[in-house]
């Protein structure tokens, strides 16, 4: 089940990033989501001992494929409407790319 969805601006195309409600599996709690990225949609998932922790792992996966990114690197991704950044919260090794509001918010 898709709990939410953004939409990001890469030039003319859409790029949607889903994020699925996490889920038990035996000892653990998994979250997938998905990237539609022009050259073929991704399914990934982040596993932790809780759902929140499964959920937390989850959006810096996200920041991590969106920052490290060639339509990152190009300048070409964005999120219409926002003040700068993707809006995921970003693991600390990935600090020094961040840009707009994810730069000023991710302490």
């Amino acid at each position: 089940m898709v709990v939410g969805e953004r939409s990001l601006s890469l030039g003319e195309t859409t790029l949607a990033v889903r994020v699925h409600a996490p889920v038990e599996v035996g000892s653990h709690w998994e979250c997938q989501y998905e990237i539609d990225w022009p050259d073929g949609a991704t399914l990934r998932a982040a596993s932790g001992v809780d759902a929140l922790q499964a959920l937390q792992l989850t959006f810096q996966m996200i920041a991590l494929e969106l920052y490290t990114s060639p339509y990152h690197e190009a300048g070409e991704l964005n999120w219409p409407g926002a003040g700068g950044g993707y809006g995921f919260s970003a693991p600390k090794d990935l600090r020094d790319v961040l840009i707009g509001d994810d730069k000023r918010f991710d302490g």
